[in-house]
């Protein structure tokens, strides 16, 4: 019975994301949408997410029935066709990724030259150019990035589609490595289904193509080897991961273990060699647009630290800045507390911490996309408010359906209010504590530090 629900949540899923984004013109009749802004809309009103959120808590109820592994993958594999099958939609990135692997390709360097720049008018289409975002400013992406655009660019040149087909067989690897994880751990892997059938995965990675997965495997392969205590290739792959993102840098705390050097090393000369070509060629404007991207129009979304200015606002003359020097303080003290004072903590729950406390703490835009990286440690370790905000974080797409654009108060309490009400709840025990491991993993819990 459990294996035929699942196969009923997973078809209705599919019909679902089949119809995807023909469902605007139906929103802007019913005045959900302001007329052109369907498609964001779209998303966050297919009821997608409850049919995820009902299979996997089955699945972690009653475990993975005979031929329920199986099931996932394909339906995994299914829905991820399904909307590669349309344009991005939701997020202009793809197109930026497109260009500064074409710049690049060109002798170029994304780090100099904003796509405006006269020279590279010979580089301008009508395809790509006029959907590139932020033309006026130069890349905010890291090496490793940069390096994935161009071997795209070189191997399947302009395509969209090429470009998200290949991040979708990453992102179907960073389902078999939660499956492996969740193995080694003692796990059932079919819990892994929280990633593979969450809407927010399939949308945001496959759908609108962010390069956010091609880091996610990356970081569960450095989490897999720091588990097998291969410390310099943990440091290794987390210093790749960083290279993509950079945000995977915040995992160096709970990966790494104190007076053990292999590690943070590894991860220190990885980011260095990553970045050295750059630097050689353009020295410190291999920053590129990052600096701006702390300023006051690049807000979105913000969570705690937008509460946090609110309080300081009667109290101090900058606000914001007040706030964002207390977010960055108090993701620095987590890092110090879970490197110091959690060092014999299991490492899994170590990293799943310090994702989840990036995201909390995380004082800039919290994008949807950002939210994906920290549903492998849910499948570990469900947190039930993370889990609730992995789905009601696509509501801020609500923001943009509006004229002018703005995000209603009513999105941003449904978003935040129940996670921090579920995080305290949870935390003072008044929810249902998480399944532990199994005995004999917990017992053996400090050795996998």
């Amino acid at each position: 019975m459990l294996l035929l629900a699942l196969a009923g949540i997973g078809s209705a899923s599919a019909v679902l994301y089949g119809l995807g984004f023909s469902l605007p013109p139906l929103l802007v009749e019913a005045g959900l949408a302001a007329p052109g802004k369907g498609p964001l809309a779209a998303y966050p009103a297919l009821g997608l997410y409850g049919l995820s959120l009902l299979a996997a808590l089955l699945v972690f109820r009653r475990g993975t029935p005979r031929g329920g592994m199986g099931l996932i993958l394909a339906f995994s594999v299914v829905f991820r066709l399904l909307v590669l099958l349309t344009p991005p939609t939701l997020s202009d990135d793809m197109y930026r990724y497109i260009w500064e692997g074409r710049i690049q390709r060109a002798g170029f360097s994304p780090y100099q030259l904003t796509p405006e720049a006269p020279v590279l008018a010979g580089l301008r289409d009508t395809a790509i150019y006029p959907r590139v975002n932020r033309p006026s400013a130069v890349t905010i992406y890291p090496p490793g990035a940069q390096a994935f655009f161009l071997a795209i660019q070189v191997g399947l040149p302009d395509s969209v589609t090429g470009f998200r087909a290949v991040l979708v067989v990453a992102d179907l690897f960073s389902i078999l490595l939660v499956m492996g994880l969740l193995r080694r751990l003692d796990l059932d892997p079919g819990r892994a289904i929280l990633y593979a059938w969450s809407p927010l995965t399939v949308f945001e990675l496959s759908q609108s193509g962010h390069v956010d997965a091609l880091m996610i495997p990356l970081v569960l392969l450095a989490l897999w080897l720091r588990l097998q205590g291969r410390m310099a290739g943990a440091g290794l792959a987390l210093g790749l991961a960083t290279l993509v993102k950079l945000y995977p840098i915040s995992l160096l705390p709970a990966l790494a273990r104190p007076r053990e050097w292999r590690l943070p090393a590894a991860f220190a000369a990885t980011v260095a060699l990553g970045y050295l070509p750059h630097v050689l060629r353009v020295g410190g404007q291999v920053v590129g647009f990052l600096p701006r991207y702390f300023g006051p129009w690049e807000d979105f979304n913000i969570g705690l630290r937008g509460v946090v200015e609110v309080v300081l606002a009667p109290l101090v003359a900058r606000p914001r800045e007040a706030a964002l020097l207390l977010c960055w303080g108090a993701l620095a003290g987590c890092a110090l507390y879970v490197y110091w004072r959690r060092a014999e903590a299991p490492v899994e729950q170590k990293a799943g911490w310090m994702a989840a406390a990036f995201l909390l703490l995380q004082p800039q835009s919290l994008h949807p996309w950002y939210v994906a990286w920290v549903i492998p440690f849910l499948c570990i370790r469900p947190v039930w408010g993370w889990v609730y905000f992995s789905g009601a974080v696509s509501l801020s797409y609500l923001k943009y359906v509006q004229e002018p654009p703005h995000l209603p108060g009513w999105v941003w309490a449904a978003e935040f209010l129940p996670l921090y009400g579920l995080l305290l709840l949870q935390g003072a025990g008044g929810l249902r504590p998480a399944p532990s491991l199994p005995g004999r993993l917990a017992v053996a819990g400090d050795h996998r530090t």
